[in-house]
């Protein structure tokens, strides 16, 4: 019987912390960064929003050049996304700077 019980709370406690991990993932936030504020926030998860002005392709690696008010890189890897130059997009990913330049690289992206 005390077997019984103890496995009703620990499935009990196990659901209602799942629950709980459910709605604070609800809360959390990703910042919406300025195109030339970029480098401000390396290593951060951010959304921007620009237009694509250049896409290339090699192997299963997209490279996206993206402009609202300034130009950036992002580079997206796995299928390539149903982008054309002139779409709006919304990327998210994390900032990160190579050879002196800020990029992004994108976990998501999205025509808007």
């Amino acid at each position: 019987m005390k077997e019984k019980t103890l496995l009703k709370i620990a499935l009990a406690v196990s659901v209602s912390g799942i629950v709980m991990l459910f709605l604070l993932s609800q809360k959390i936030e990703v910042d919406q960064a300025m195109l030339n504020r970029l480098d401000e926030a390396v290593d951060e998860s951010v959304i921007v929003t620009g237009s694509v002005v250049d896409i290339s392709q090699v192997n299963s690696t997209t490279f996206l050049r993206i402009q609202k008010d300034e130009l950036t890189s992002v580079v997206l890897f796995g299928k390539a996304p149903d982008i054309e130059v002139g779409d709006l997009v919304q990327v998210r990913g994390k900032v990160t700077e190579h050879d002196g330049e800020t990029g992004l690289i994108g976990e998501e992206v999205r025509v808007i």
